[in-house]
């Protein structure tokens, strides 16, 4: 979204929005949060289900953020909002890392969600039993597939 308006950590503060929508995961927004913010994740398809539809909240203020600066989510969820008639949409800069960097508090668990322990290594994968299966959505459809493999090995090093 090229010319999406942005809001700066201390002017949400100052100005809260009717609408505040952390658009990550849900493991990552029970884990911290902006007060007052709703979890509605971008990338699941129900995201546009769980949107209040009522014209009066269309056009009432709506700030969506994401983890940071680099992560996409938030200009995703802003384009969709556009997309669904949302007037008056703005994106935190820098995400929920802007907004702690200020000093300003969180909520949740404070527990961030946890990778399992992976050793490090080489195995090559067992063509027989490995593939590669894919889901596309758009916003009325899904459409699954496979791919199978020819070749392949995965290699892990610290945790990578």
């Amino acid at each position: 979204m090229a010319d999406a308006k942005t809001i700066s950590p201390q002017k949400l503060q100052d100005e809260p929005p009717a609408t505040l929508l952390d658009v990550r995961l849900l493991e990552d927004f029970e884990a911290e949060h902006l007060p007052n913010a709703q979890s509605n994740c971008i990338f699941e398809v129900a995201f546009v289900e769980r949107l209040d539809s009522d014209e009066e909240k269309k056009s009432a203020a709506c700030v969506v953020y994401g983890a940071n600066a680099k992560s996409h989510e938030a200009e995703m969820a802003a384009e969709r909002l556009a997309a669904l008639g949302y007037t008056d949409v703005s994106i935190l800069e820098g995400g929920i890392d802007a907004w702690k960097d200020s000093g300003l508090s969180v909520e949740g668990s404070g527990t961030p969600p946890q990778s399992p322990e992976i050793p490090s290594g080489s195995l090559p994968l067992n063509l027989e039993e490995s593939l590669v299966q894919w889901t596309g959505r758009n916003l009325l459809n899904r459409h699954y597939g496979t791919i199978g493999l020819k070749s392949g090995k995965i290699t892990v090093e610290n945790g990578e």
